[in-house]
């Protein structure tokens, strides 16, 4: 999330921030990390901050403590409210894709050897398939 919101790496993003702003992640004003050529509007950038990182008292997907780190259910309904009052209310049913029209959307087209790899993985034991791969990788 915080790599979609500041577009920069996700490798130590809030340690970085915190030394290029020289304050403490929860007080950078979410307008200057935010990727200005995204458009986040201020409401959902905020929002998508708090819910990535947030200061104590507040539960967050990356929180140090895990009471007060919220499930992923949690940080779903969270998006899903921010998406749905982005819309002016409209339905979850109208806000996102159906996952044929996400699939087309993408365009990801899987290749001709990851076809064959998912036609592989069909049938048979998984675990033994599983071992077969490791031993195989170490040979």
């Amino acid at each position: 999330l915080l790599v979609c919101l500041t577009n920069r790496s996700e490798v130590q993003l809030t340690d970085r921030c915190e030394d290029e702003f020289e304050e403490d992640w929860t007080d950078i004003d979410v307008t200057r990390i935010a990727d200005a050529a995204a458009g986040w509007p201020e409401p959902a950038a905020r929002a998508v901050k708090d819910l990535a990182k947030a200061g104590d008292g507040q539960k967050s997907l990356c929180h140090d403590s895990l009471r007060n780190r919220c499930t992923l259910p949690e940080a779903l309904l969270a998006l899903r409210a921010l998406l749905s009052s982005a819309q002016g209310g409209a339905g979850m049913e109208e806000a996102a894709p159906a996952p044929a029209d996400e699939a087309r959307s993408t365009g990801y087209e899987p290749s001709s050897l990851s076809l064959q790899v998912r036609g592989m993985r069909t049938g048979g034991d998984a675990q033994a398939r599983i071992q077969d791969n490791m031993l195989l990788a170490f040979k």
